[in-house]
């Protein structure tokens, strides 16, 4: 099934370009799809796997999916805190807490923030 773009994007190379006066691109679709891959690898692994198995999967498989196209379009703060708060529910999933706290130094630990439209 495809997603409706907006009226105002156009969707190049999987990067969805917004119409404005300035260049931006859409992350939507992106976080949409990271989401999809990470259920569909936690929905078969689940609680079965170790933490430690399910990440690197997680930077394996899901995480090329919401960093695509990242460089080539500008990314502002807002952006970026919406991408940490979605890698941010991911690991609140993985490891079954509530805390961001905990979460966000877990992103930290094992590598997956987002700066800047980089990846560290």
């Amino acid at each position: 099934m495809k997603d409706k773009l907006p009226q105002n994007t156009i969707r190049y190379l999987a990067v969805n370009i917004v119409a404005g006066h300035k260049f931006a691109c859409s992350l939507d679709n992106s976080k949409r799809s990271f989401c999809r891959a990470f259920n569909a690898i936690f929905g078969k692994v689940g609680r079965i796997g170790l933490e430690d198995v399910i990440i690197e999967l997680l930077k394996a498989k899901c995480l090329p999916v919401l960093y695509y196209g990242l460089e080539a379009c500008p990314v502002n703060k807002c952006q970026i805190r919406s991408l940490e708060y979605v890698l941010n529910n991911t690991f609140r999933k993985i490891f079954a807490t509530k805390s961001f706290d905990v979460a966000t130094d877990c992103v930290l630990y094992f590598g997956c923030t987002v700066q800047a439209g980089h990846t560290l």
